[in-house]
């Protein structure tokens, strides 16, 4: 099979990103290793790029088409003006929250606790239920675009180059096959922090040394 741009995983940027693309009248696949059952799995994988990870490490994974947007819809957390003011911004502190209002009714998120505080971890947030959009995947229907074909429950295992050394293919396993993908204009990466390290060190040979080195690192926490 072959689409212009393959994009892996279907978290909140895959599946935006296959969205827009896909309104552009592009064909698109989206390669996720979700299984799709809503049963939240903790460190089912193997983080070679981890350094230095604390006991209390440990990454949920929603297992869900819609990544971890299946995780987070409950709650969104806004930077409190504390922690704000610890930063250079190229806006006010009042100009963030009232596009954070705004945002909010585009969203559908109440706003009767933008204001509220909370602490977690000695760092104070602003809270606010969202309401009105859970899996992105699924608000988004992806599922039924038919520019789009997800193939989930899948992993890529293997990037082909052509002369000139771009990705003009890749080779994904689904359970008990494995399937050649053809690209035709680009691969992109939507695996978030954990998965795209993860991936570049198993998919590519050389790469700089440092990639992924410090990730999770407590002391340095580098992405």
């Amino acid at each position: 099979m072959s689409f212009e741009f393959v994009i892996i995983g279907s978290g909140p940027a895959g599946s935006i990103l296959a969205w827009k693309l896909a309104k552009l009248n592009y064909k698109i696949a989206i390669i996720d290793r979700a299984f799709g059952s809503k049963k939240k799995i903790i460190n089912d994988f193997f983080l070679p790029f981890v350094n230095m990870s604390p006991n209390y490490y440990t990454p949920v994974y929603s297992n869900l088409l819609g990544g971890n947007s299946a995780l987070w819809h409950g709650k969104v957390y806004l930077i409190s003006k504390k922690e704000f003011e610890t930063g250079e911004w190229p806006m006010s502190y009042d100009e963030l929250i009232e596009n954070s209002r705004e945002l909010s009714k585009l969203l559908k998120i109440t706003t009767t606790n933008l204001e509220k505080i909370i602490t977690e971890d000695d760092i104070d947030y602003h809270y606010s239920e969202r309401c009105g959009i859970e899996n992105i995947f699924s608000y988004l229907n992806i599922s039924d675009n038919p520019n789009i074909v997800v193939f989930n429950n899948s992993s890529p295992i293997k990037l082909f180059f052509d002369d000139e050394n771009k990705v003009k293919s890749i080779l994904i396993k689904r359970e008990n096959y494995k399937e050649e993908i053809f690209i035709n204009k680009s691969l992109i990466f939507c695996a978030g922090g954990l998965g795209n390290p993860h991936l570049l060190l198993n998919l590519i040979s050389k790469l700089n040394g440092n990639l992924g080195k410090f990730l999770s690192d407590p002391k340095k926490f580098i992405y």
